[in-house]
């Protein structure tokens, strides 16, 4: 549900309006007093809020999750809408107004020369090294260097800490990962067959290619899926598991379902107003006014903003300066994305450990041992022979040492036992390791702050590329309007990009 719109404000501005106000010549007005008007929106936020934190904690599946929030947020937003009489319809409505100009125009007098090759770096990160002749020599030999050093980075670097998201993002089987350590994300970054060939891929064509390959790829394994159960219906022995245990490609992003409530939010809302900001920046530097900014909310979710800009000056600007202009907000995401980054490795290495304790439980102990109808799974192991164990390396080293027909001492969480060893020196108990969250309040605000990073970090890459997509409303849509000039051509391709979305979406169709 991530969306920005500069490429067509003025466009999404009119639907929404002629949506709410087909049948109407004047702008409605509010039903109540101002007072009386913020006072029920800010009682509706919160009731809102709470139904979504309760539909991320209840243990019911995703997609009954998915359908009662989009009810919630629809009915909430027709709701603030009535009340406020804001231009919109169907949940979905707009926030906008002149405030946010003035810094727009400030930060655009700020080192020009800076959001100018910021949005250079952009062109290239997205469209690779063939960004240098499509757009005919508008970028520059540093901009060209940096932006393929970034990609290199970005792919061996960047990417295996997006694993880290999987803490906080729950989709119908998605397997979850508990707390990773800088180590072993360090230790994962090798250079293998799968990695060069898509690091060559989006070299030269950048991530609009290396997204379009990984959707055209998925598309084909679901394809494939679709074409299995089809076969088994045929054969009169339906098998919907190939869909059914696929993990869907295609999702919303929805805080308080599919990703933390808050922060979740906090996130979104980052990333959206230093998309639409850079949008403005670059504007004001190219001499375009800005009419207004605003924000796109479904319920009391933002889903989308936009800057809008004099349309007319923009399509009248030189090409280049329209490509800079619509790529700046993919440019800034992409830079957030190296922040956050930063930010991650600093938790990781140094912050985590003072969130997360590491611990080692029993999650299955087994019949007949001795260890039977003694402990219990779920018993969090201390010490083993007064050894203090953290994790389980550290248990396998001291539990070896076992011998057979001995006893073993062990301090849990809630009990002492001593056991005894079988004839091959085990007491039958199967141990996982896992990490739990301190207490506090300190604890619990490092714990947000760790959250909204990580899931920064991958958002903001997420936003980036599929902003580059060649659809209507995305800043790719108007960046390939410049380069294919050929309307049915960018008309297929939109067609063909929508077709494997619609393929994308199939798994939800099979999950319970």
């Amino acid at each position: 549900m991530v969306k920005n719109n500069l490429q067509s404000p003025n466009s999404t501005v009119k639907k929404i309006k002629n949506n709410s106000t087909s049948s109407q010549t004047q702008k409605r007005k509010p039903m109540y007093s101002k007072n009386k008007r913020t006072a029920l929106t800010i009682g509706i936020f919160v009731l809102s809020f709470l139904l979504l934190y309760l539909f991320y904690v209840v243990n019911y599946s995703i997609p009954v999750r998915l359908l009662f929030a989009i009810l919630t947020l629809f009915i909430s937003g027709v709701a603030i809408n009535r009340i406020n009489a804001f231009d919109g319809d169907h949940g979905i409505y707009l926030l906008s107004g002149t405030r946010g100009i003035k810094t727009i125009e400030c930060l655009s007098n700020w080192r020009k020369g800076f959001w100018i090759f910021l949005s250079e770096w952009g062109l290239v990160l997205s469209f690779g090294a063939l960004s240098y002749f499509i757009f005919k020599n508008r970028i520059s030999k540093k901009a060209l260097v940096i932006g393929l050093l970034s990609i290199f980075a970005i792919i061996f670097v960047i990417l295996p800490y997006f694993l880290l998201s999987l803490q906080f993002i729950s989709l119908p089987n998605l397997p979850s990962l508990n707390v990773i350590s800088s180590q072993n994300l360090i230790s994962s970054l090798t250079l293998n067959t799968t990695g060069l060939v898509l690091l060559i891929i989006t070299l030269f064509g950048g991530f609009s290619l290396f997204l379009f390959s990984e959707l055209l790829i998925a598309s084909g394994s679901t394809l494939l899926n679709v074409f299995t159960v089809a076969s088994s219906i045929a054969s009169s022995t339906p098998n919907y598991t190939p869909l059914s245990t696929s993990i869907p490609a295609l999702a919303p992003i929805i805080p308080g379902i599919d990703i933390p409530l808050f922060a979740g939010i906090l996130s979104l809302a980052v990333i959206l107003v230093v998309h639409e900001f850079s949008h403005g920046i670059l504007s004001k530097i190219y001499k375009i006014s800005i009419k207004r900014v605003g924000l796109v909310l479904f319920g009391v979710i933002p889903m989308g903003a936009f800057v809008e800009p004099d349309e007319k000056k923009v399509m009248s600007s030189e090409t280049y300066k329209q490509n800079n202009i619509f790529i700046a907000g993919v440019s800034a995401n992409f830079l957030l994305t190296f922040v956050f980054f930063i930010l991650t490795v600093i938790f990781l290495l140094f912050i985590v450990s003072h969130i997360y304790v590491n611990s080692v439980y029993i999650y299955q102990v087994v019949p007949n041992s001795s260890a039977y109808n003694v402990i219990i799974p779920g018993t969090i192991i201390k010490s083993w022979d007064n050894v203090p164990i953290n994790n389980i390396s550290t248990l396998i080293n001291v539990a070896s040492n076992d011998k057979p027909n001995s006893i073993v001492t062990i301090v849990s969480n809630n009990s002492t036992y001593k056991l005894h060893t079988n004839a091959t020196g085990k007491i039958g108990v199967l141990v996982t390791q896992s990490y739990i969250q301190n207490k506090g309040i300190f604890a619990s605000i490092l714990a947000f702050l760790y959250q909204f990073i990580v899931l920064s970090l991958t958002l903001n890459f997420l936003v980036a590329t599929v902003n580059l997509l060649p659809l209507p409303s995305f800043d790719g849509w108007r960046v390939y309007k410049n380069l294919i000039k050929n309307e049915k051509r960018l008309r297929y391709l939109s067609i063909l990009t929508i077709i494997i979305f619609v393929i994308l979406a199939l798994p939800w169709l099979f999950i319970l």
